[in-house]
Formats: structure tokens, C-alpha cells, sequence
């Protein structure tokens, strides 16, 4: 009998070492980072200027502006879009500090950025190129895609900074309730 107590002890302790573990597997995951949080309401700020700014332009190849205005709303577009570059690559030197659903918001918006420095470019390139063909076609497609990536990007970086303030907020209910944290169960 003493002897099935004996085997029974090292079972007890291999239980309580895998409860043990779990519980600090869970307090070892990487909570959010206040300043990635910060940078991606920043993203916002700026991303929806961007696409706002660029929905004003592709709405220019429907009125009589010539290309001067149309001219000056890419360089306020250019502005904006200059403002969210640095953020991004803000937001790339912070990622390892960030937690999961901040590294993988990082990883999305960089290939969206590049889209959008590219098709910008193309954009001014091609409004300098046919200055006078503000009206036509071609530059009417260039400023629609401009606005288009824009406003993709602001509506993906808008839903990052949506859910950080739903979990935030579902955090703050958790230690008002006293309820376990999210992702354990108990």
C-alpha cells in the first residue's frame, strides 16, 4: 500500500508542474505595446487623410480644374503619405516589441505602403508627363487607383486600432467582473 502512495506522489507533482507551466505560459505571452498602439492611431490619422485627400483628387477629373490644382492635391497627398512612411517604418523597428496582433497589423500594412508609394509615384510621374491630360482616361484610372489603395490602407489600419480598443475595453470588463483573463479557462 505505502508503495502505491509513493508512485501516486510523483504523479501529483508532474500535475502540478503542468498546471504550473500552463498558468505561466499564459502570463508569458507579450502583452500589447502602449507605443506600437500610439503609432498605429497615428497610422490612422494619417492613412485616412491620404485617402480622403486622394478622393478629393480623382473627383478633380470630373470638373474643369487644371492641372496645377491637380498638381497640388498630389503634393498634399504626398505630404500625408510621407507622414504615414515614417510611422511605418516606426511601427518596423517596434514590431519585435509589439504582441502578436500587433507584429501581424505591421506585416499588413507594410506591403500596402509600398503599394501605395508606388502607385503614387506613378500618379505624379504621369500627371507630369501629360500635364494637360488631366481629363483624359488615362489620368482618371491613375488618380481612381491612387484613391483606391488609400482608402484600402486607412480602412485595414482603422480595424487594427478598432480591435486594440475592443480588447482593451474587453480587458477593462474582465478585471471589473473578475473574470479569468481571455484565451485561459479555468
Amino acid at each position: 500500500m505505502r508503495f502505491r502512495w509513493i508512485l501516486s506522489i510523483p504523479a501529483i507533482v508532474v500535475a502540478l508542474m503542468l498546471v504550473m507551466a500552463g498558468s505561466s505560459y499564459a502570463s508569458a505571452q507579450v502583452a500589447d505595446s502602449t507605443h506600437i498602439n500610439k503609432l498605429l492611431s497615428e497610422a490612422e490619422t494619417y492613412s485616412s487623410q491620404a485617402a480622403k485627400d486622394s478622393d478629393e483628387l480623382e473627383s478633380y477629373t470630373r470638373s474643369p480644374l487644371g492641372w496645377e490644382t491637380h498638381n497640388a492635391q498630389l503634393n498634399v497627398i504626398r505630404e500625408h503619405v510621407n507622414h504615414l512612411g515614417e510611422i511605418v517604418g516606426q511601427l518596423n523597428d517596434a514590431r519585435g516589441m509589439g504582441s502578436p496582433w500587433q507584429q501581424t497589423a505591421i506585416d499588413r500594412i507594410n506591403p500596402l505602403m509600398n503599394e501605395i508609394a508606388e502607385q503614387l509615384t506613378a500618379t505624379i510621374q504621369h500627371l507630369n508627363d501629360h500635364p494637360t491630360q488631366v481629363h483624359m482616361k488615362p489620368y482618371q484610372d491613375f488618380a481612381r487607383a491612387t484613391y483606391e489603395v488609400n482608402r484600402r490602407a486607412a480602412r485595414m489600419i482603422s480595424e487594427f486600432v478598432q480591435y486594440e480598443k475592443a480588447t482593451a475595453r474587453a480587458g477593462t470588463l474582465e478585471q471589473k467582473l473578475e473574470l479569468p483573463p481571455s484565451g485561459t479557462s479555468e
